[in-house]
């Protein structure tokens, strides 16, 4: 959802195909299946969260990283766009977040 404009965005659309696409992986319902809401915000991750729950899927909050300037790549390249995504400690935190249901899951 990241590279998708919060302009004019399709929340029932981008629904159905997070739907379709998890199916089309997990045909047999053998994986346990984690989803994120986005790094910023954005309003898809609403929709996340509600296939999370429909389905019973674990959800990683992510939104409150891209709120914080220490998880992003600030300084660290001249691009604007570039330095907004998240950086080391950022990526970290994204790595440790999707871990913790994963070790449930085992």
């Amino acid at each position: 959802m990241e590279n998708c404009s919060c302009d004019n965005f399709n929340g029932p659309l981008y629904e159905e195909k997070c739907k379709e696409l998890i199916d089309y992986v997990n045909l047999k319902e053998s994986r346990n299946v984690i989803i994120t809401t986005s790094f910023w915000k954005h309003p898809g991750s609403r929709f996340s969260r509600r296939v999370a729950a429909e389905k019973g899927y674990a959800l990683v909050e992510l939104e409150q990283y891209g709120e914080m300037d220490e998880m992003k790549a600030l300084g660290k390249f001249t691009h604007e766009g570039v330095a907004n995504h998240p950086g080391d400690r950022g990526m970290q935190a994204i790595a440790e977040a999707i871990w913790q249901p994963m070790q449930k899951n085992k």
